[in-house]
């Protein structure tokens, strides 16, 4: 009975120690740095399939953080402020203003429903160089998806910062951003969209492109 007392005794002091431990951050996953929205920027590039037309613009961070140990990344969490599309290639002030308002309609990214989107990444795999790539969820509308994002993140001399760019294609209809994308004109697998778009077929040089071009650049510190 002394043996099994004792036993108990030492079991809970073990379960203290180790809610301690934890409350401590000794299980955490590394010091978080967290994005400087006002230095950090995303543009993205939009085009059409079957003739030479595309437009270009930005779109603003809300929030982010990224979490380092032993000076690699290991997780991190990004917002982005839908509402915050604008277009930066039209010099027509009417146009540039018609085309933010279509991509921020139902068409498109449907902002008053779907404020912000989120990349969330919690596997990290080093490429050297520097270089690394990102997998995690990407959440764009209502929809989520497994996304790999390949970035160049390069710590300051402090260890204190890093500064981050990358290059990613999303494909936008996965999200369900279905406004005049490719196949859905001549293809019976897309029957779905045809029917979506009440059975009209979109004309050839109306085709946008599925995939989004978006260009990163990120500052951050803690």
């Amino acid at each position: 009975m002394k043996y099994i007392i004792i036993s108990i005794a030492t079991l809970i002091l073990s379960i203290n120690a180790m809610a301690a431990h934890h409350e401590n951050g000794a299980h955490d996953h590394g010091d978080a740095m967290m994005v400087k929205t006002d230095q950090s920027e995303i543009t993205w590039v939009g085009s059409k399939k079957f003739v030479e037309d595309k437009h270009s613009g930005t779109i603003k961070l809300k929030s982010g953080q990224v979490f380092f140990k032993d000076g690699q990344p290991t997780h991190g969490d990004f917002v982005i402020d839908m509402t915050s599309i604008q277009n930066t290639d039209m010099d027509d002030e009417g146009y540039r203003k018609k085309l933010e308002g279509h991509l921020k309609s139902e068409d498109f990214f449907a902002v008053d429903q779907f404020a912000e989107a989120k990349f969330t990444f919690n596997e990290v795999k080093s490429l050297g160089n520097n270089q690394y790539a990102l997998t995690g969820e990407m959440q764009i509308r209502e929809a989520k998806h497994p996304e790999t994002i390949q970035a160049t993140i390069t710590m300051n001399p402090e260890n204190t910062g890093f500064t981050a760019t990358a290059d990613a294609v999303i494909d936008r209809t996965k999200y369900g951003v279905l406004f005049n994308a490719e196949n859905t004109d001549n293809s019976d697998d897309w029957f779905f969209v045809k029917w979506f778009k009440k059975g009209t077929a979109t004309a050839k040089d109306k085709i946008i492109n599925n995939d989004m071009n978006i260009t990163i650049k990120l500052v951050a510190e803690k």
